[in-house]
């Protein structure tokens, strides 16, 4: 479709989010995520990657990265149940699968953030709803609004101008559900 499209700026945020995380001595960070289900994902994804790369760090074993998940609670329980050792921290592309990550951590008596850190995207109430409050990138939804009117009102100034795709920056909230990693210290 040819139009002007108003979006997150995805791969810098999970880039941010993932940083912090390395910033706090994680190496072993997992991903939760399902790229096919939407490019905002694989956005997050190349900005995950993109974080290691930055930190000159080797990525985390593959089998913490889970690409193509389905947001069912069934289906993370049984990936997280099939790992023999958990990483110190997980990503998840949004606050629903890490609030499913998170009942299956607290379930097997991990301690968050102490055992393992546990951030997202999105700060949608799922990511509220947990105790400790889930650390994430917060998407300022009520901008979105305004921007894309804003956008409407020029493109009707200005039907002949290219098409623009605007990006949006969202914001690290750290919470309690991430913590400083001793064990592996960078």
């Amino acid at each position: 479709m040819n139009a002007d499209a108003v979006l997150t700026n995805n791969r810098f945020g999970a880039y941010e989010i993932v940083e912090h995380l390395i910033e706090l001595g994680h190496t072993e960070i997992g991903f939760m995520g399902n790229e096919d289900v939407s490019p905002s994902y694989q956005e997050r994804f190349e900005g995950y990657l993109l974080a290691f790369r930055k930190a000159n760090i080797k990525l985390p074993d593959k089998k913490w990265m889970f690409r193509d998940i389905i947001e069912k609670d069934k289906e993370v329980y049984a990936r997280l149940e099939a790992l023999d050792k958990q990483p110190t921290a997980w990503f998840c592309v949004n606050d629903g699968l890490s609030y499913y990550t998170f009942s299956y951590l607290q379930q097997k008596g991990y301690d968050i953030p102490k055992d393992i850190s546990l951030c997202c995207y999105d700060n949608g109430d799922l990511s509220r709803l947990t105790q400790p409050k889930i650390t994430t990138m917060d998407i300022p939804i009520s901008y979105y609004g305004t921007r894309a009117f804003e956008q409407l009102l020029w493109r009707i100034e200005n039907p002949d101008v290219p098409y623009q795709e605007i990006l949006i920056p969202s914001t690290l909230l750290k919470r309690a559900s991430t913590h400083y990693n001793v064990q592996n210290q960078i």
